[in-house]
C-alpha cells in the first residue's frame, strides 16, 4: 500500500516535472525566434523576399536552420541577433527557413542543395543579366560576428 502510494506521487511528480521541461523547450523556442522576427520567414518569405530584391537590387542573405540543431541556435544567438550584424544587414533581404516544417520549405533547400544545417547563403542580385550569384558563408562554432560579417562583405563584393 505504501509503495502503491510512492509509485503514484512520483509518477505525478515526472508528469509535472516533463510538463514543466516542455513549457521551458517551447519558451526557449519562442526567444530564439523572436530574436529574428524582423527576418522573412519561410517559404513565403523567401517568395516575398525575391520579389523584394527585384525592386530593391538588394542581397538576400538567406539562413536555412532546424530547431534541433545547436550549431544553428549558436548562429542566431551570437552573430545573427547580434548589432553588429543588424547594423550590416540594414542593405540586405533577410530570410530564415526552417526547411522542416513544410514541403515548399524543404523544396528551397533542395533547390540551394542544402545537406547541413546551418546553411547561410547570400544571394546577390546582378541586375545587369537578371542573374543571382549564390554564396555560401562558412559558419564555425565560437565565430565572432565581425568574422562572419566580413565573409558575407566578400561574398557581396564578389
Amino acid at each position: 500500500m505504501i509503495s502503491r502510494r510512492y509509485t503514484r506521487i512520483l509518477t505525478t511528480a515526472g508528469i509535472i516535472f516533463g510538463f514543466i521541461a516542455l513549457i521551458g523547450y517551447q519558451l526557449s523556442q519562442f526567444a530564439t525566434d523572436a530574436s529574428l522576427n524582423h527576418w522573412h520567414n519561410g517559404a513565403s518569405g523567401y517568395k516575398a523576399a525575391l520579389e523584394q530584391q527585384k525592386k530593391s537590387g538588394k542581397s538576400i542573405a538567406l539562413f536555412f536552420h532546424t530547431d534541433w540543431c545547436s550549431s544553428c541556435k549558436n548562429l542566431r544567438e551570437t552573430i545573427l541577433s547580434s548589432k553588429e550584424f543588424d547594423r550590416f544587414a540594414q542593405d540586405l533581404i533577410p530570410v530564415k527557413i526552417n526547411p522542416e516544417m513544410s514541403l515548399e520549405g524543404q523544396r528551397i533547400a533542395d533547390k540551394y542543395r542544402v545537406i547541413g544545417y546551418p546553411t547561410f547563403l547570400i544571394i546577390s542580385n546582378n541586375s545587369s543579366k537578371d542573374m543571382r550569384k549564390v554564396t555560401p558563408i562558412r559558419t564555425r562554432l565560437n565565430m565572432a560576428p565581425e568574422k562572419f560579417i566580413a565573409s558575407c562583405k566578400k561574398a557581396l563584393d564578389t
